[in-house]
């Protein structure tokens, strides 16, 4: 039992030293640059698929201490019983009775013993897988963390960059008409506008052609 738990715990300390130490180790590895936030996205995505896969070790240990807890309550209940047995058989002077439960006695109690010892160090183990799942935890929240600060040091970045380009493009522009010209052109007298007169219509024609018809007749009548 006790070479399962170690194992155990080996098996859980290889995963959290392997998880945190690929960084490192892809880090120096690559030869091309990639985009931080892009590889750091990355690393939390694989940090908490092994996150949570370690928390099940960890569930599994406390598991595994809860039966070892059952056996040893077992233990001791059927060793009680034993101990009674036992000296009853010592009253009755049967000798295969009393080695049989002297037998039974003996074993309870070296299996509480190993039980006692097993459950020892599986709540020892436990801690210390408890303890590691939290460093995995907070790892991750640390690297979500740091993905917020180079977000917003992208997010500044751009903002930079196109102001500076919107500041550039204005200087580099040709210059506005300054308040003394405005007011200079204002200032000046205009010339008068003459508006063209809208043509006569047809009716209006007809109308002053009547008119002058009008007029020579009346003219001819008083020769």
């Amino acid at each position: 039992m006790t070479n399962v738990f170690q194992r155990l715990a080996e098996t859980f300390e290889h995963d959290v030293r392997q998880l945190f130490n690929r960084q490192e180790v892809q880090a120096s590895t690559s030869k091309t640059a990639t985009n931080p936030i892009q590889a750091l996205n990355t690393y939390i995505k694989e940090a908490e698929k092994r996150t949570e896969q370690t928390k099940r070790w960890v569930e599994r240990q406390a598991q595994l201490k809860a039966k070892l807890e059952e056996e040893q309550t077992e233990a001791k209940t059927l060793l009680v019983k034993r101990q009674s047995q036992y000296e009853l058989a010592l009253l009755t002077n049967e000798q295969d009775l009393i080695d049989y439960a002297k037998m039974e006695v003996d074993t309870y109690e070296n299996r509480i013993h190993v039980l006692t010892s097993s459950i020892q160090r599986a709540t020892e183990e436990l801690i210390l897988l408890e303890r590691k799942h939290e460093e995995m935890k907070h790892k991750v929240k640390d690297m979500k963390v740091r993905q917020l600060q180079l977000m917003s040091t992208e997010n500044v970045a751009k903002a930079h960059r196109d102001m500076d380009q919107v500041i550039e493009e204005s200087l580099n522009a040709r210059p506005l008409a300054s308040q003394e010209d405005m007011e200079r052109y204002f200032e000046q007298p205009k010339a008068p506008t003459h508006e063209p007169e809208a043509p006569a219509s047809t009716l209006e024609e007809r109308l002053e052609q009547l008119s002058k018809n009008q007029e020579t007749k009346t003219e001819s009548r008083v020769e």
